[in-house]
């Protein structure tokens, strides 16, 4: 079934991370760009996650009374037993949880992710093929303009701009379709007498 996409603050929110896994790896140097308090649950190997900054790493097992740190989420990959007993404690709790290969005791899915400092595309294939949303990741990676944040940051005051000129709202949507279009085919937010120029076709 097809996976709802949803965006997250996650800056200062908790995450708890299960296991031993390498994998783990990856999904916390994903997930510390966005500014979470990460813990890490990890009894059995937890050397593997010493040497990140940034991490709370606890030497055990996650228990019940660990919930009371309200976590968004939970991600676990740990042997089969004390993989069904997070999940359990998590739908005791109502927290979103992921198993790692386990899709069936999945609430949410790990997508792949292209990302810049104001932009987050999140893809992913609802479990059945992680590599092709990985694929499709370095495909849309090809299509971001080099300078797509400066290109946003530009667009704040172009948009009051056009709102100056421009009362109707759906040929002031024209406008500024017409403008990020312009943006991204050359590859930078567009000069004052670019801007001019669009004002005078639709004036």
């Amino acid at each position: 079934m097809i996976r709802f996409p949803m965006f997250l603050n996650l800056q200062d929110q908790n995450i708890f991370l299960c296991g031993d896994d390498i994998e783990l790896l990856d999904k916390i140097g994903k997930m510390k760009e966005f500014s979470p308090n990460i813990y890490v649950f990890s009894n059995r190997n937890p050397s593997i996650f010493s040497k990140i900054d940034g991490i709370k790493l606890v030497h055990r097992f996650l228990e019940e009374e660990d919930f009371q740190k309200d976590p968004v989420f939970v991600i676990a990959s740990c042997e089969e037993e004390n993989n069904r007993r997070i999940w359990k404690m998590c739908k005791n709790h109502r927290v979103p949880v992921n198993i790692v290969d386990h899709p069936k005791m999945c609430d949410f899915t790990f997508p792949a992710l292209v990302t810049t400092e104001k932009v987050c595309v999140g893809i992913s294939s609802g479990g059945f093929s992680p590599t092709a949303a990985v694929h499709l990741k370095n495909e849309i990676e090809t299509l971001l303009p080099s300078q797509m944040d400066d290109i946003l940051e530009s667009m704040v005051e172009i948009r009051t701009w056009v709102q100056t000129w421009c009362k109707e709202r759906t040929k002031r949507n024209e406008v500024l379709k017409r403008i990020v279009a312009e943006a991204f085919q050359n590859n930078r937010p567009l000069t004052k007498r670019e801007l001019q120029n669009i004002k005078k076709q639709f004036i």
